[in-house]
């Protein structure tokens, strides 16, 4: 397989002589029980947004609600988010379908801290990057996990639309093993821009194959406004990380943070039992 890294300059081409063969993790006894597919959804202060899609992913899995669940990580500063996901979800808190964390320790937005936080707090075999805009699509947990069986080599299912600034850009799925190994989104890089992009890159060069899944049923998104950085312009903020993430490449870097991932510590999770509500440490 070739992969092209086009620069300012010149296209440099990149020689991945053979594809990584599938994931263990669909074979080893200790991944059996565990949920196939998990959705990682984060947010910081954009309840109208998840108030929409959450309900309507639920719905549209709860199918397959014993091979799917959904990681909602909550960055926010108050708790309208958590008491309403206890008011309207408290049976898929119950039973595991919805899992919601809540932490305080990302004072200021940042993608990569936010998204590692997330997928590391998931369980699943495969694990998959939710905008808090998007949609999966009616039963997406599972054409996401058949794409997955049948491939024979490890991919990263990629469903972004194709249209640009549409919100879909960053629907990335790897299998669990993959994504970790890679040391996930790269922490290195500012708030926001090229982190998927980058992501995908690394994941490639790395053997893994990129499969796109186009298909518009599973893609959709809300409308939304493009994310604004306080200190500098997005366009410039997405070509600094660019230039950072480019250069890691020259120097043959493709796992990224070391052995820590996302936010360590000063995590709760929402537990209810007998309709009581609690938050533990995790």
């Amino acid at each position: 397989m070739i992969l092209k890294i086009k620069n300012e300059n010149k296209i440099t081409t990149h020689l991945i002589s053979t594809l990584r063969p599938k994931s263990p993790v669909f074979q080893l006894p200790e991944y059996q029980n565990r949920p196939k597919v998990s959705f990682c959804i984060t947010h910081k202060n954009r309840f109208h947004q998840i108030a929409e899609t959450l309900t309507k992913n639920l719905k549209d899995n709860r199918i397959d609600e014993g091979r799917i669940e959904f990681i909602l990580v909550d960055f926010g500063s108050d708790h309208d988010m958590k008491n309403w996901v206890a008011d309207h979800f408290s049976a898929e808190i119950s039973s595991g379908y919805l899992k919601f964390f809540h932490t305080n320790k990302l004072e200021k937005w940042h993608a990569p801290i936010a998204k590692n936080t997330a997928h590391r707090l998931s369980t699943g075999q495969i694990l998959v990057n939710l905008d808090g805009d998007n949609f999966t699509g009616y039963r997406g947990g599972q054409f996401v996990y058949e794409h997955f069986m049948e491939n024979r080599h490890d991919i990263c299912c990629w469903q972004f639309s194709g249209r640009n600034g549409d919100g879909s850009f960053g629907r990335i799925a790897s299998a669990r093993d993959t994504f970790f190994g890679i040391g996930g989104y790269n922490e290195e890089l500012l708030e926001m821009g090229f982190q998927d992009r980058d992501l995908v890159r690394r994941l490639e060069m790395s053997g893994v194959k990129v499969v796109l899944a186009l298909d518009e049923s599973y893609n959709h998104t809300l409308e939304n406004d493009q994310y604004e950085p306080k200190e500098m312009a997005y366009a410039n903020m997405r070509l600094f990380n660019k230039k950072i993430a480019r250069r890691i490449l020259k120097k043959g870097n493709l796992k990224a943070n070391g052995n820590t991932l996302g936010i360590q510590s000063g995590i709760k999770q929402l537990i209810i039992t007998n309709g009581k509500m609690s938050m533990i440490d995790v």
